[in-house]
């Protein structure tokens, strides 16, 4: 399992804009980043290498993301579900006619 995931781009010095995407990289549990991510080297879930100091680390997202990435993300998480959590039986209710009104 994965516990962290950063997402970082390419530092403004190093590529030009168009190659700025937001990369995704998986930190795998247990792994203990002994450096800052800046000076690490980083292979993105696409496969996107980054070497030290071309790296910038971004606490939200911001610009555009690298398709691929996103399409590699893993999803959520298996949580056991609680015994009184509510329990959904079939497909919901149709709508009646009427029973909502729009009023102007």
């Amino acid at each position: 399992m994965f516990d962290l995931l950063l997402m970082v781009r390419f530092r403004v010095e190093v590529v030009g804009a168009a190659r700025r995407t937001v990369h995704f990289v998986q930190i795998p549990d247990g792994i203990v980043l002994t450096q800052s991510p800046e000076t690490a080297v980083l292979i993105a879930l696409c496969g996107q290498r980054f070497q030290q100091g071309e790296v910038e680390r971004l606490g939200k997202p911001i610009g555009m993301p690298c398709e691929d990435c996103l399409f590699l993300l893993p999803g959520p998480r298996k949580e056991p579900v609680p015994d009184d959590s509510p329990v959904v039986l079939g497909p919901r209710p149709r709508l009646v006619p009427g029973l909502f009104r729009v009023s102007a």
